[in-house]
This record gives structure tokens, C-alpha cells and sequence, in this order.
């Protein structure tokens, strides 16, 4: 089966970092799941996924809806990717 090669650990830290970010900013903002997945045009289980850190390498297209939603800007990723690739 052909598919996308995965990172393994050297992503670990920045997953868990962008569940924890896309948690708090959406109960910063008071919002569901539900209202963070419409505005993103994505599926609730998606966001449900990577708040829970289920989803390891979410698509660049996902994280940047995400980001969108919730009116964060790029940056707030690069840190996270910069910080994790720093500790290898």
C-alpha cells in the first residue's frame, strides 16, 4: 500500500503543541467544536482529532482552515514546527 511516509517522532512535540493551541484558543474564544469545524469548512470528528492529538501530521490545507477559524496567524504554527525541529 502506497502512501504518505510518516515523520514518526520528530513531529510528536508539534503535534501535541497545535492540539493544545487549537484547544485553548477555541475555549479562549468560547467556542464548540462544532462552530470551529463549520467556520473551517471541516468535518467536527477532524477537529475533535487533532484537539485529542489523534491526527499526528494533519494536512497543511487542515492546519491553515484551522488557523483561519480561529483568527491566529501563520506564525503560530512556525513556532511550533521551529521549536520541534530545534530539539532533533
Amino acid at each position: 500500500m502506497s502512501g504518505r511516509k510518516q515523520a514518526g517522532d520528530s513531529w510528536s512535540n508539534a503535534s501535541r503543541q497545535l492540539a493544545d493551541l487549537v484547544r485553548t484558543e477555541r475555549l479562549a474564544q468560547q467556542s464548540s467544536q462544532e462552530s470551529v469545524a463549520r467556520e473551517a469548512r471541516l468535518a467536527t470528528s477532524t477537529v475533535r482529532k487533532i484537539e485529542s492529538n489523534s491526527i499526528r501530521e494533519p494536512g497543511v490545507f487542515t492546519v491553515l482552515a484551522l488557523l483561519r477559524a480561529l483568527g491566529l496567524p501563520l506564525s503560530a504554527v512556525e513556532d511550533l514546527v521551529s521549536e520541534d525541529r530545534a530539539d532533533t
